[in-house]
């Protein structure tokens, strides 16, 4: 190899043998087809049924004993630690592989991996068409949805699998709430059979099938529930729905995935929380309310809601979808606080985000008031992280205007892995009147509610904004609630004010949201 870098953009010659397992194969695809984007001509050698992985990718098919062929031993990846925190490549099989040799240097590994995640292959138009027919001739008289179970795999199975027992009682909570039809991912024989018109075996029920026809069946159908195997990171190279299980940090989707925006990944409650915090964005990571390494009702719920469609997002980004529905509707969750005022932020949210996506391309959120304080959902409501990972979803901006130095430190630490937000330390009153871009969505929480000024500074904020909200802008007070003919809380002043200047109450809970009544 010469010594130019990877980024150098000059045509390079590289024969490598890839002697590897079918998820491990999959990933390398993608590193393969990033490494032809940078002007190398790469030929592959690979066990002959992997071969149909790389397909599009015209490989070279190079004499696998000559000596200029390199053997690949895929390395694993570093344990996550504070030491390389911000280096998600260093921990994740994929990203350490894309910098060792025979690979040439990087000089931006950083800019190398984003660019990897952002690769994209497609693998059903290079299916033959005898391997559809016969995957639609095996579902015709199966129940719709259609959804894949693969609960063991091959290596590793201390760190993945499901146990047996577990296996039966994952179908029974899946049928029971879904019509559909569950098919068993097994070639070995290994997984117990639910007797069952609605459980089918894939090979007790149809044959054992080569991966061109394994691709045809996950094509034809509704969801993928899949451990950390061959058809979980095949799923990436297609358009089917996946439910990734991760019940150890050994196993985590940071170390050994690639982000799939239609997979959401299930992580056991306190299994590698800080791993989960800097890396829940890109991989959509959810949290099982229980400990246990699969918490099966959990997973079936899920799958519910996968295959009932996305509630804020597209299609093509379900897996988020699914983790914006966890953050607001199971976190944002409270309940009475300790004056006895209902907490429902979930549905204020819930009822914004739908909101947002109706009325906006591209949203323009301001939010007065940062968050200060870690995770806190069910305290204070994160707002600024649960805007940003919107945000950050939609292609829109957050601003968050606080006047303490040290809370804006927090919240910038805080969502470091979103690029959408922005923490501005300024006083929210001067910010506002100085704006002169529009505002989509109006946040207001800049002062604590046992504070006698804040009803006046709510109403100063609304005051100071008005310039930049438009016809179909939204304005959110939070801590507001309506009692006895009136309202109490940080918008005790602004609320009747906007009543009174042509807005309308679009929702009042913990949370009050006002649209103009021409909007």
């Amino acid at each position: 190899m010469t010594s130019e870098t990877i980024d150098s953009k000059s045509d390079q010659q590289l024969f490598v043998r890839f002697p590897h397992g079918l998820g491990d194969c999959a990933n390398f695809a993608h590193l393969l087809k990033l490494m032809q984007s940078k002007g190398l001509n790469v030929g592959l050698c690979c066990d002959e049924d992997k071969n149909f992985v790389f397909s599009g990718l015209a490989l070279e098919e190079p004499d696998c004993s000559h000596a200029e062929v390199h053997f690949l031993p895929y390395f694993e990846p570093r344990d996550p630690c504070p030491e390389i925190a911000d280096q998600y490549w260093l921990y994740n099989k994929t990203g350490t592989n894309m910098l060792v040799s025979p690979f040439p240097p990087c000089e931006d590994p950083a800019k190398l991996w984003d660019e990897l995640c952002d690769v994209r292959l497609q693998l059903a138009p290079h299916v033959p068409e005898e391997d559809y027919r016969a995957v639609d001739e095996f579902l015709a008289q199966l129940p719709k949805p259609i959804v894949l179970i693969h609960p063991m795999g091959n290596t590793g199975a201390e760190f993945k699998n499901i146990p047996p027992d577990k296996v039966i009682q994952l179908c029974k909570e899946v049928l029971q709430r879904m019509s559909g039809t569950i098919i068993l991912l097994d070639w070995d024989n290994r997984v117990p059979r639910l007797p069952t018109w609605r459980v089918r075996h894939l090979v007790d029920d149809w044959l054992r099938p080569n991966v061109s026809q394994l691709v045809a069946l996950m094509d034809r159908s509704d969801l993928l529930i899949s451990i950390d195997s061959g058809p979980l990171h095949l799923a990436r190279m297609l358009d089917i729905p996946v439910i990734g299980l991760f019940p150890t940090l050994t196993k985590h989707p940071a170390r050994v995935a690639l982000p799939n925006s239609r997979a959401v990944n299930i992580v056991p409650k306190g299994v590698a929380p800080e791993c989960n915090r800097q890396t829940r964005i890109r991989y959509n990571i959810v949290e099982s309310p229980s400990s246990e390494p699969f918490d099966l009702r959990y997973i079936a719920i899920v799958a519910a809601k996968m295959l009932s469609g996305p509630r804020y997002l597209g299609q093509e980004m379900i897996g988020a979808d699914m983790q914006l529905q966890q953050f607001v509707l199971e976190w944002e969750r409270g309940s009475l606080d300790a004056s006895q005022t209902y907490n429902d932020r979930n549905a204020g949210f819930d009822i914004l985000f739908r909101e947002i996506v109706t009325r906006f391309a591209s949203p323009s959120i301001v939010e007065t008031g940062c968050i200060r304080h870690p995770e806190d959902w069910k305290g204070a409501g994160y707002s600024t992280y649960l805007l940003g990972a919107m945000m950050d979803r939609l292609g829109g901006s957050l601003i968050s205007v606080d006047n303490d130095g040290e809370h804006c430190g927090f919240a910038r630490n805080a969502t470091k892995e979103l690029k959408s937000v922005t923490v501005v330390e300024m006083d929210s009153v001067a910010y506002l009147r100085r704006r002169t871009e529009p505002i989509d969505v109006l946040v207001l929480d800049s002062m604590d509610t046992w504070m006698d000024e804040t009803p006046k500074n709510v109403l100063r904020e609304v005051q100071a904004s008005l310039a930049c909200l438009h016809s179909r802008s939204i304005i959110v007070i939070d801590d507001t609630t309506y009692f006895a003919k009136d309202f109490q809380g940080n918008g005790r002043l602004a609320v009747p004010w906007l009543l009174s200047h042509g807005w309308r109450i679009l929702h009042s809970g913990y949370q009050t949201l006002l649209v103009r009544k021409e909007g």
